[in-house]
């Protein structure tokens, strides 16, 4: 039985005009999910789909032995999300291919949580992190709220070779664009590239930089990330004065009975 993130990179895809194909596979071997072509452009992907978070089953638990229940989750990475992006990373670069294909990771959150999961795994692979910003702290204005990609470590920076990420959802989908990929130059110019940028779907750090957007640590950052060097480079590069906000979801489940439905 083909598993569900397979078939689902496998549909949207066919809805983007690519026909992706099953790669073989012998048994103990490494190997990606699909290979789909449009014209000279050869591409790889590794699906994957993510249950939701254990605090969210923790409070469907609670909801439905109290009627009702909430909570209020940080929004930052756990451990496993780190897994999920480096086996998907060993997968597509122990694929075969041409030296020009580009290797995708695929992640599904066909869920309740999709929303939680979805902004976890991109801190997880941009190191996205939201700032409040502000050029002169004496004058009489409100600081900026933005984002700050590689802020904190992240799994493009650790898998150069993953040229990208389509992070999908109940809502919809996104691709991210890895900026330490040697070829995100030539990954900006695919045919898949311009088929979620049609639809406004892209998260490209250095276009959102140019734009006004965001705020990004760049390959010149030498630092450690501990915080005070990142505040530095900030300073130095953006003349920016910034401060790490804190980033959370509030989530509340309601039970109802069947019979206030029309049941019984």
């Amino acid at each position: 039985m083909r598993e569900l993130s397979t078939e689902h990179a496998r549909y949207c895809l066919a809805r983007l005009g690519l026909v992706a194909e099953d790669i073989d596979v012998a048994p103990y071997e490494k190997r990606a999910d699909l290979r789909a072509r449009w014209l000279s452009e050869e591409y790889l992907f590794e699906a994957k789909s993510r249950e939701p978070h254990s605090g969210w089953l923790a409070l469907r638990k609670q909801a439905i032995a109290e009627i009702g229940a909430s909570t209020s989750r940080p929004v930052e990475p756990w451990n496993s999300l780190a897994s999920t992006i480096e086996e998907a990373y060993d997968q597509l670069m122990a694929t075969p291919c041409s030296k020009n294909a580009f290797r995708i990771l695929w992640v599904v959150a066909p869920n309740l949580d999709d929303s939680f999961v979805i902004a976890c795994l991109e801190k997880r692979l941009l190191g996205t992190k939201c700032l409040t910003a502000v050029a002169d702290p004496n004058a009489l204005v409100m600081p900026r709220m933005l984002d700050c990609y590689h802020y904190s470590q992240n799994g493009f920076e650790r898998c150069p070779h993953l040229d990208g990420a389509i992070l999908s959802s109940i809502e919809g989908g996104r691709l991210y664009l890895n900026y330490y990929s040697p070829n995100h130059l030539r990954f900006r110019t695919s045919y898949l590239y311009k088929k979620f940028a049609e639809k406004s779907a892209v998260v490209d750090p250095e276009i959102e930089v140019e734009k006004g957007n965001a705020l990004m640590l760049a390959n010149d950052f030498c630092g450690p990330r501990d915080g005070g060097h990142q505040w530095e480079y900030l300073k130095q590069k953006y003349s920016l004065l910034t401060c790490e906000a804190i980033e959370s979801q509030f989530n509340s489940l309601l039970v109802l009975p069947s019979r206030m439905l029309g049941g019984t």
